[in-house]
């Protein structure tokens, strides 16, 4: 199921836009199943994230009290790492700014009939790419779709394991570290101790029974383990 959460405190503008979602998806040739929920202020937004109901992708009003839409965005990110933001807004002047907040689409409120269903055909492509691309991860009350390319490594802590992002936030799974391996499915992801998975696109160098990334943080690796992180290495960079 995907999810699109709009958010504008002028209630017409939101049910229109709300509107044109649905004639949007009416018009699709396969059936989508779609849920579009609707906010009038970010800090109902942000709630419903926190109680686990996060959304695909968030259309946004820049122009909003309290809370404005680059500042909800800010806080979005903090909880979901890669979320597909459209902006839109009366002002053309907030464009710059919009491309400073990394936004997916933005469009001025009078050429929406023109902009909105293509920011819309692009917003679902993207997520097909991300599914593609990512793991979905749910811990407690927090859920969070992962970009392989963002994950460096994941290392059993305790009861838990903790996925270490590019964000240098710590994200935690409860799952055991084969079944998350398995659950990756993808050869950049390596076994390279009892309790830790490396992201090989982030190995910088081996010495001895160590792995340095491009971060220059160093992992420890098992020499059972070796010879199965140096296959991966020879095979992910074509030597």
């Amino acid at each position: 199921m995907i999810k699109i959460a709009v958010c504008d405190d002028n209630p017409y503008e939101l049910e229109e836009v709300a509107e044109k979602i649905k004639i949007y998806l009416d018009q699709q040739e396969t059936a989508l199943q779609t849920v579009i929920q609707t906010f009038q202020c970010g800090e109902y937004l942000i709630m419903e994230i926190e109680s686990g109901h996060p959304a695909d992708i968030f259309i946004l009003d820049v122009d909003m009290p309290g809370m404005n839409g680059f500042e909800l965005t800010e806080e979005i990110r903090k909880r979901i790492p890669a979320p597909i933001i459209i902006f839109l807004t009366s002002h053309i002047e907030y464009g710059s700014k919009a491309c400073k907040n990394r936004a997916f689409r933005y469009i001025y409120k009078l050429n929406i009939d023109e902009e909105l269903y293509e920011a819309l055909d692009s917003g679902f492509l993207e997520l097909r790419h991300i599914e593609e691309r990512s793991i979905t991860v749910t811990h407690y009350n927090e859920y969070y779709r992962i970009p392989y390319s963002n994950i460096k490594y994941i290392r059993r802590g305790g009861r838990q394991l903790s996925i270490e992002t590019l964000a240098s936030a710590s994200i935690f799974d409860n799952r055991g570290v084969k079944e998350f391996l398995e659950a990756l499915n993808d050869s950049r992801f390596v076994l390279i101790d009892r309790g830790c998975i490396l992201n090989v696109d982030f190995a910088k160098q081996i010495t001895g029974t160590e792995v340095i990334l491009t971060t220059n943080e160093r992992l420890a690796i098992s020499r059972r383990m070796l010879k199965n992180l140096k296959l991966a290495l020879i095979r992910e960079w074509n030597i």
